[in-house]
Order: C-alpha cells, then structure tokens, then sequence
C-alpha cells in the first residue's frame, strides 16, 4: 500500500500538466462527440487499473473488494481530481491529503474480510450490523447473488 500512496502522490506532483489535460478532454467529450470513444476507452484503462490494483491489495490480505469497478474507480477519480486542482492552486497539504484519505478509505470501506459467499455488497440501507448468513462475519456486508 505504502508504494502505491508515493506513486499516487507522485503521479499529481510530477504529471500534473497531463492530468490537467486529461480532465480537460473529458469534460469536452460531454460536448464534442469526437472526443468520446478516446475518452471511453481511456477512462475504462484507468478503471480497470484501479481495479487491479485495489483487487491485488485486496487478495494480499485474503480479502474481497465490496464495490463495483465503476463505483471504485469514480471514488479515486473524485479523490483524484480534488487533490489535482489543489495542488494545480498551491495547497501543500493537497498530495498528503490525498495519501491519508485513500489509506484510510480503502481497506475499511472497499474491501471486506474474505468469505466464501458468492459475493459481497455493502449495506447502505443503514441497518444494524447483521451477520453473514455464510460466514457469520458480523462487518456492514450482504451476499449478493
């Protein structure tokens, strides 16, 4: 995890330019159609990287993660995007924030202990904590079919 929080830091101090311009292009892709399948097909690697990555965190420590790709990957990309545009604005906390807010995010709220249902989903209905009927864990998860 440690690596992978330099390289997130690294990537906005060292390639802001770029990601600046790449936010730019998406944003003109909601007007210019001739924009849109590049901005696709760019934005399905960078959602399948996240994916990559979080899944090989996940897997390291016997777990799962508990979100779809899409919803993974618009998580660290809003995170993303607001540290971009704070450091592009000279906040020094930008990057370390950033850092903080993805270690603390991702193990507690992405990934859950491994169980041997089919899969898992979190409960967002704000229910009490029911325990897995597969694995009797008692964390904020359901089974999903």
């Amino acid at each position: 995890m440690k690596a992978f929080l330099e390289k997130l830091g690294e990537t906005v101090r060292d390639e802001a330019r770029m990601h600046r311009l790449w936010y730019d292009l998406r944003s003109q892709s909601l007007f210019e159609e001739a924009f849109r399948d590049d901005v696709a097909e760019i934005d399905k690697s960078l959602e399948d990287m996240v994916w990559r990555v979080t899944s090989r965190f996940a897997s390291l420590g016997g777990r799962q993660p508990v979100v779809s790709r899409s919803a993974l990957y618009a998580l660290f990309d809003g995170l993303f995007q607001r540290c971009l545009l704070r450091h592009l604005s000279g906040d020094r906390k930008a990057i370390a924030d950033l850092r903080e807010e993805v270690e603390r995010l991702l193990p507690d709220h992405c990934i859950a202990a491994g169980c041997p249902g089919r899969g898992l989903k979190l409960n967002l209905l704000g229910a009490a904590r029911p325990r897995c009927p597969k694995c009797q864990s008692s964390t904020e998860v359901r089974h999903i079919a």
